[in-house]
């Protein structure tokens, strides 16, 4: 699993079929290859289970977890930090199931915390879209350096 100075990118979901190929094609994607995706899908209802499979059986870097049941959000966390802490990675990118993240986000980050490796977080540059395509919130065009 985890290994080196690999990242883990992480993907919480809750029934997000509607983005959540895209979503996952995004992060496979990148210009820099040299993490772990870890899906947490937290018992959804729809298809998005089966829509993580058809992925995990094409790249090897993919890893799904599932708690034992349906977990409330601060719940889920908690499962999260839990399996997170038993691996040695030196960054962790986290990622809803209906984000969709720029070919270099990954390289970009990255290098951000190599660059600051005693800031608490950073932080990626990105829009909110609504379900209509509006978009709803812009985020800053540079990583931002939260804490450290």
């Amino acid at each position: 699993m985890a290994s080196g100075n690999k990242i883990a990118v992480y993907i919480s979901v809750y029934n997000e079929e509607r983005f959540l190929a895209e979503t996952i094609r995004s992060v496979l994607d990148q210009t820099y290859t040299d993490f772990d995706l870890i899906i947490s899908d937290n018992w959804s209802t729809d298809s998005s289970a089966e829509i993580i499979e058809s992925f995990r059986a094409k790249d090897e870097r993919i890893i799904v977890w599932r708690p034992e049941r349906f977990c409330k959000s601060l719940e889920h966390g908690r499962f999260l930090d839990e399996k997170l802490k038993s691996l040695n990675y030196e960054a962790t990118i986290f990622l809803g199931g209906h984000d969709l993240i720029s070919k270099q986000y990954v390289e970009i980050l990255y290098s951000a915390y190599k660059a600051n490796p005693t800031a608490a977080a950073i932080v990626g540059s990105g829009y909110e879209i609504d379900e209509t395509g509006n978009i709803t919130q812009e985020w800053p065009s540079m990583p931002q350096l939260k804490g450290g």
